[in-house]
């Protein structure tokens, strides 16, 4: 397997730049991001379900469910499947120029939870048709210009018609989208694009089953450029079960997602990755559970202790589609993230029961503590401060390590921002003069160079492990969160950041040259 991370990373950066150049919100044409990846070093299904491919085959358990196993040992760190979506949808592309979707997204999440006067239980959907419709009509233009692509997606959940028939049928809340869809589904026959003996009964298998494999495989993913994109991928991920205890995650390069196994995986174990943020591994099992229940029904074994959680997700039947209960709401992460009350770093609590959640208390506050503490200069300890009662941020970098390392897999993308923010607080004042003037001077905290390098080291390593690549890789991915790190952080110059990075990941000049020479290659890229 041929590692193309940099020449995605390339086109990454350059159209992230290019967006800002646009003005951000001029970016329409969610199409305009196309990312060029060699298809032959994608995972194909017919190598998984023929038994064909190096590292991974696929098997039905005793109920006829499938899954993916290991055929050999498999070394933690190691890209077991790699795949970009037949259709895809673009956080920054905009319906009729007024929300993103990750905007309404957002909207759906804000109701999520709300009670009536009277207490009865209003259920709403984090799900977007609209997005759905998106996807469904970028689908039918990928069968009329290739009706082969009709064949990769009848592998996707439901498989036929008759499964298909037993599920609550998808309808659009959006009425232009929604007449879009009917429009192109009742016109598809016409283009004679199956043998005509089959045409027409092609055209109506696909106009009842490709709005509900888009309901139910199109998954939302973070780019490396910041961005979300929400796609529908082939088959090769679908049979990936979910455990809350996975031996495989993913991370995504544009619209490229890779699975890579998070810890070793003995020949014959079933590669399973977690179906909700990983943040919610530590939440209780009806919690777990209810989340899970989004999308999927649980089989339950009832000779199986409820706390070892390995009951399996398979998609259900329902009446009402996607709904969570107000009881017990989960939003994603980056939804978290706007909620929080910047006077407290708690989290805004909608309508209703209180439904905290352990990783806001033990995880997402003490990073919301740590960056305030930051920004008032507090990062590292003084000698004053147990007389007057004042805290720094490091210890809460600390606590949210602690968190992870103990909830997280052994291999996860999560840990290394923190390892990198943990490393870059505890070396404000550690390094060369700073460190001596800070010593000398009664109001300024000293940094702590021991664990500044041991963080450093810990977030190079993971990611070595998980993307490859050493030091020009990691500088890449995290070019603009360190050279704006100096903005939130108290008494770090942007000349004193500049000298740690130097120390701690030995980011000389030479490096810097080659990022923007790098940019440079990504622009010719994506041209």
């Amino acid at each position: 397997m041929i590692d193309h991370i940099d020449s995605l990373l390339d086109q990454a950066i350059a159209y992230a730049d290019q967006q800002l150049e646009d003005g951000g919100d001029d970016l329409v044409d969610g199409f305009k991001y196309k990312y060029k990846f060699p298809r032959d070093e994608l995972t194909a299904y017919d190598e998984i379900a023929n038994g064909q491919h190096n590292l991974i085959e696929m098997h039905e358990d005793a109920h006829g469910q499938r899954g993916i196993y290991a055929k050999c040992d498999i070394i933690a760190g190691t890209w077991v499947a790699i795949s970009q979506p037949i259709v895809a949808y673009w956080d920054v592309e905009t319906k009729e120029g007024k929300e993103t979707a990750r905007e309404m997204v957002q909207e759906k999440a804000d109701d999520i939870g709300d009670n009536d006067d009277d207490g009865d239980d209003n259920r709403t959907t984090l799900r977007d048709t609209y997005i759905e419709g998106s996807l469904i009509l970028r689908a039918l233009e990928k069968i009329q210009s290739s009706p082969f692509t009709w064949e990769i997606l009848q592998h996707l959940y439901p498989r036929d018609v008759k499964t298909a028939s037993a599920l609550p049928p998808w309808v659009c809340d959006d009425a232009s989208t929604g007449q879009k869809v009917e429009k192109q589904m009742k016109g598809l026959h016409k283009l004679s694009l199956f043998p005509s003996d089959q045409n027409e009964t092609i055209c109506n298998e696909i106009a009842l089953l490709l709005p509900l494999m888009v309901r139910y495989n199109a998954f939302i993913v973070e780019t490396s450029s910041e961005l979300f994109v929400i796609g529908l991928y082939g088959p090769e991920l679908s049979y990936f079960n979910h455990s809350c205890s996975p031996n495989v995650s993913k991370f995504s390069i544009g619209d490229v997602t890779f699975l890579f196994a998070n810890r070793d995986v003995a020949m014959g174990g079933e590669l399973c990755h977690c179906y909700f943020s990983h943040e919610y591994i530590c939440e209780s099992t009806q919690t777990r559970n209810a989340i899970l229940a989004n999308d999927f029904a649980l089989e339950e074994d009832e000779d199986e202790d409820e706390d070892e959680d390995k009951n399996r997700p398979a998609k259900r039947m329902r009446g009402d589609d996607n709904i969570q209960t107000s009881g017990l709401i989960c939003v994603p992460p980056f939804i978290l993230s706007k909620r929080f009350d910047p006077s407290n770093g708690r989290l805004y609590k909608p309508k209703g029961p209180d439904r905290d959640f352990l990783c806001n208390s033990e995880y997402l506050f003490p990073i919301w503590k740590a960056r305030i503490l930051e920004g008032t200069g507090r990062s590292n300890m003084h000698r004053g401060d147990k007389k007057l009662g004042l805290e720094h941020a490091l210890p809460e970098w600390e606590a949210a390590i602690e968190f992870a390392e103990a909830n997280f897999p052994p291999l996860d993308m999560r840990k290394i921002p923190l390892y990198i923010q943990a490393s870059l607080c505890a070396s404000v004042n550690a390094f060369h003069d700073w460190a001596k003037l800070a010593l000398r001077t009664k109001g300024l905290r000293v940094g702590d160079q021991k664990k500044a390098r041991h963080y450093a080291d810990k977030a190079l390593e993971m990611h070595h492990v998980i993307f490859g690549g050493w030091k020009m890789r990691f500088l890449k991915r995290y070019s603009e969160e360190f050279l704006t790190s100096d903005s939130f952080r108290g008494q770090m110059s942007q000349a004193q950041l500049l000298y740690n990075l130097d120390e701690l990941w030995g980011f000389y000049h030479g490096l810097w040259d080659e990022l923007t020479a790098s940019k440079e290659r990504g622009k010719e890229l994506i041209k």
